[in-house]
């Protein structure tokens, strides 16, 4: 089934050279995107095939540890007070001074 004429193929090599096993298409024209959607879960030189669209990244909404930038990570306050001379405490366990026992 031909969905349109592709301008680019980019299929992305991990660290090795080697293929991901996925691949990006761009079209000439947007018409052919809801062709090749209906291409999904079809077969591909023996090898069922995945086709989704094109994700748009919004700004803000990068993920760390599977939270959201934008959301606060501690609700302490972000300075740090402690006594003059003896550094900041640690912060699990033990203090890192030395004990002779």
């Amino acid at each position: 089934m031909s969905c349109g004429k592709v301008i680019r193929v980019t299929i992305p090599a991990n660290e090795f050279g080697l293929p991901k096993g996925c691949a990006y298409v761009e079209f000439d024209n947007i018409d052919a995107v809801p062709k090749a959607l209906l291409l999904n879960e079809s077969e591909l030189h023996g090898r069922k095939i995945k086709v989704c669209a094109k994700r748009t990244n919004i700004p803000g909404m990068k993920k760390i540890r599977g939270r959201s930038t934008y959301v606060l990570r501690s609700r302490r306050p972000s300075a740090v007070y402690c006594r003059p001379g003896y550094g900041s405490a640690p912060r699990f366990g033990r203090s890192m001074r030395y004990r002779p026992y």
